[in-house]
């Protein structure tokens, strides 16, 4: 996957030996966040953001890279720079298809890249600035853009590194690793930090729940087990029956399947490269290599207008553990944003964790660190933190699993008498084993997204001498020739005809400059 710069002449070894054309096929299309490192490019540090070891994702749309719009999505690839070696390399990458209602799908209505679709990969990946004049040597550089994209870390802007999206016809483009995949058998999510499983039963069959019901940290250890009995849902309604309104009475996950959109499976629309998406723009589903975010909406008004309820007291999303020392998971620590610590073993706190709702709890045992970003929100109602660690069986049934009857580190968000419109959040971030919590700093980078910086970019730009737009003869060729052979504090040299900046004008610079003879800023 790799690719050398403008200079000198000659293409590179990969692709004046190639036999035929090596294409990419992206299939067309399927909120946090989600590493193939680049040795040497990405400085790593303990407060660099944008570094090797980050877990997140980019995703550049149309209207942001509006050079791209209308292009082949089989012609667009994603490069960095490397400036230690002053080399190309190719990146994984995707492109998932948007349709005109912001969701992800397999069948867009414009084929080609539109403004809606996004070019995704990892920060992980990223590379450095490259020059304005080192580009790939492919048949079409002299024609068509590229784009710059610059990714920093919004509280230092300084920590920043570089993708370059390039659209060519015969790019080289070898097979790049892939993050992700998703297995449709038994809805599993798998990655090589984390096994993550929806219920493998269809929707709305019977013992079918919606949300996650497995989770297997296996990045640092050798023999991962399932740490996560399932996230719940529970709702409490008072029922009517002959018209008397009874005490509340719960509803449990495997209850709710007739009041829940059809797409409240969560099942993705695409597994790519670098990561699985599906839903919309208000319930997008987000699988990356270490991290994941799922979410979705519940309007209450067909449970509140059912004959048989009463009202609706309360509505509870939570993340509960299977017993730690069941699951090897042992010995596991709660925290959360509020600095609640509770061993997690099956036995009551000794003082009661509630309050407000916790921007991040963070689990941590011995195959690693889950840190959580969940957001139960309502039209009407109030909100309240939830946590449990009980052993003691629950009002539900917690699955056959050993190890799952009862609470261990059970925590979320409830509401009491909400009303109206739901939006469930679900988010995750693998992290190491740890003793202390290190929850803070991801809560901060979901809610302050890297920037994005998108410019277009044309090679000719360079062999535009006298800045006018527009390479000619009078103002670009005539110059570049006559500062042939003249070097850096030389009275003939022109920098501006210098193109690559080497200190002499020489056969390249001049060869550059003709070859562009003609061209104007789109």
């Amino acid at each position: 996957m790799m690719m050398t710069m403008l200079q000198p002449q000659s293409p590179p070894s990969a692709l004046r030996n190639r036999p035929r054309r090596i294409r990419l096929w992206l299939p067309a299309a399927v909120l946090l966040l989600l590493l193939l490192a680049v040795s040497g490019v990405l400085a790593s540090s303990p407060n660099a953001r944008v570094a090797p070891d980050s877990y997140e994702g980019v995703a550049v749309n149309g209207s942001q890279a509006s050079a791209l719009v209308g292009a082949d999505v089989n012609d667009l690839f994603v490069y960095v720079y490397h400036a230690a070696t002053t080399t190309w390399a190719i990146i994984p990458f995707q492109v998932d298809e948007v349709d005109a209602s912001g969701y992800y799908t397999t069948t867009d209505q414009i084929p080609t890249f539109d403004a809606n679709d996004e070019i995704a990969f990892m920060v992980s990946d990223l590379g450095d600035q490259a020059p304005a004049w080192a580009w790939l040597l492919t048949s079409d550089r002299l024609t068509l853009p590229r784009v710059e994209v610059k990714v920093a870390d919004p509280a230092n802007p300084a920590n920043a590194a570089y993708a370059y999206i390039v659209r060519s016809q015969d790019a080289l483009a070898l097979a790049p690793a892939d993050y992700v995949a998703y297995s449709t058998v038994d809805k599993t999510f798998d990655t090589s930090d984390y096994l993550a499983g929806l219920s493998p039963l269809a929707p709305g069959s019977s013992g079918w729940h919606p949300g996650l019901e497995k989770l297997r940290i296996k990045k640092y250890t050798p023999t991962p087990q399932d740490i996560l009995d399932r996230t719940h849902i529970r709702i409490g309604i008072r029922p009517r029956i002959l018209g008397i309104c009874f005490p509340a009475q719960y509803l449990c996950e495997e209850q709710l399947a007739q009041y829940l959109p059809p797409d409240f499976d969560l099942e993705p629309t695409k597994d790519g490269p670098v990561r699985i998406v599906g839903g919309g723009p208000v319930t997008p589903t987000l699988f990356y290599r270490s991290s994941l975010y799922v979410s979705s909406s519940l309007d209450l008004s067909a449970l509140a207008s059912d004959p048989n309820v009463c009202s609706i007291t309360y509505m509870r999303v939570t993340f509960d553990l299977r017993d730690p020392n069941q699951s090897a998971f042992a010995p596991a620590t709660y925290y959360d944003s509020a600095g609640s610590t509770d061993p997690v073993n099956g036995s009551p706190p000794g003082a009661a964790i509630t309050g407000a709702p916790r921007s991040w709890v963070q689990y941590s045992g011995s195959q690693g660190s889950v840190v959580i970003l969940d957001s139960l929100t309502a039209t009407g109602g109030t909100r309240a933190h939830y946590y449990r660690d009980n052993s003691t069986a629950g009002t539900c049934t917690e699955g056959a699993d050993p190890g799952s009857s009862g609470s261990y580190g059970e925590s979320g968000t409830e509401i009491t008498n909400p009303t109206g419109m739901l939006g469930i959040v679900f988010a995750g971030v693998i992290q190491p084993p740890t003793a202390g919590p290190i929850g803070a700093p991801i809560r901060s980078n979901l809610d302050n997204p890297l920037q994005k910086t998108a410019s277009t970019q044309y090679l000719c730009s360079v062999a535009d001498i006298d800045g006018n737009h527009h390479v000619d003869v009078t103002g670009d060729i005539v110059p570049a020739a006559n500062a042939w052979s003249c070097s850096s504090g030389d009275a003939c040299y022109v920098a501006a005809a210098d193109t690559n900046h080497d200190g002499t004008v020489d056969i390249d610079d001049v060869q550059l400059v003709s070859a562009c003879f003609g061209w104007a800023l789109p």
